[in-house]
Parts: structure tokens; C-alpha cells; sequence
């Protein structure tokens, strides 16, 4: 998102420009909505689909009045209310999560915590940079990837054992057959 200008410019063409804005506000709502998005599976697997349908149904009502308060504002103003949004959101997911299973809203913030932050000091290294120094869109897009490619190579050293310790979790064998 912070070189969504560098990107569309450079792999569309200058008639994008604008739409690095609109990525911009967008990303954190793609962010979160992957990161939270198999809830509705989980919930499913585990026999509460009414709490996946009250979600849904929460989530659908919801944006549908946020995007009447943001539609007048055009169409920067909605996606930013849709970020917005699916941040305000998690507290509630959480609260449905923990009826679900025992995982609640602390536990899906800590587990959110540091990838976003790391996200977050990346775009700011990223933005301090460009500013800093005049690069040419292909230099910008090249540290964006770089800085993308440390993202997730800090976010698999973060998460790797936790995946491991998960994973031997779910293989055990079920002993209550």
C-alpha cells in the first residue's frame, strides 16, 4: 500500500495514479478480513453455524449503514469507513469466537498484534525512504518488495513454532473414540 502509487503507475500506467489512494485506505480492510476471514469456517467445523449466520448477518448490517453515512463523501470516504469498520469489528468477532471456542478477543488482538505492527514500521521505513531520497518507481517497487519479502520472512520466525506446536495438536490421535 505504501508504494501503491510506484505500483500502479509503473505496472498500468499514469491514469492509475489515483487509485493508489483507494488501495491505500483498502488494505487494512484486506488485511484483517484474510487474517479473520476462515472464522466463518471454524465456526462451522465447530457446530455453531448460527454464530457464523450472526456474523454475517452483524457484519452485512453494519457496513450496509456505514456505507450510507460514507456514500455521500464519495468514494475514498467508503473504502476508509471499510477499513474502519472491519477494525471495530474484531471486538465483536471476538465475543462471538469465544462462544465458539476458548479464544476470545485478547487472543485474537495477540495474535494480530505483531504482524500489524511490523506492517505498519515497514510502510513508515518504506514512506521515510521515498521521502527521504528521490527514487525512480522501479527503485520504489524493488525496496517495497524487499521490504515485503522481511515482513513475512519476521512474521514465519514469529509464528513458526506456535504453527508447529498447532499443527502436533491437531495430529494427536483422538482419544475420545
Amino acid at each position: 500500500a505504501a508504494a501503491g502509487h510506484a505500483f500502479f503507475t509503473t505496472l498500468l500506467s499514469d491514469r492509475w495514479a489515483d487509485v493508489a489512494l483507494i488501495f491505500a485506505l483498502l488494505t487494512p480492510a484486506i488485511a484483517f478480513q484474510a487474517a479473520l476471514g476462515l472464522n466463518g469456517q471454524a465456526f462451522m467445523a465447530s457446530g455453531r453455524t448460527d454464530l457464523r449466520l450472526r456474523a454475517m448477518s452483524e457484519m452485512t448490517i453494519g457496513w450496509i449503514v456505514i456505507l450510507i453515512i460514507a456514500a455521500p463523501f464519495g468514494v475514498a470516504a467508503i473504502v476508509a469507513a471499510r477499513s474502519l469498520f472491519y477494525i471495530t469489528f474484531i471486538p465483536r468477532l471476538g465475543v462471538l469466537t469465544k462462544k465458539a471456542f476458548n479464544v476470545g478477543f485478547m487472543d485474537i488482538l495477540r495474535c494480530l498484534m505483531k504482524p500489524t505492527l511490523v506492517s505498519l514500521a515497514a510502510a513508515l521505513v518504506h514512506l521515510f525512504i521515498t521521502y527521504k531520497f528521490e527514487l525512480t518507481s522501479p527503485v520504489e517497487l524493488a525496496l517495497a518488495l524487499c521490504l515485503l519479502l522481511s515482513v513475512w520472512l519476521f512474521i514465519w520466525v514469529i509464528s513458526v513454532q506456535g504453527l508447529k506446536r498447532d499443527i502436533a495438536y491437531l495430529q494427536r490421535p483422538n482419544t475420545m473414540a
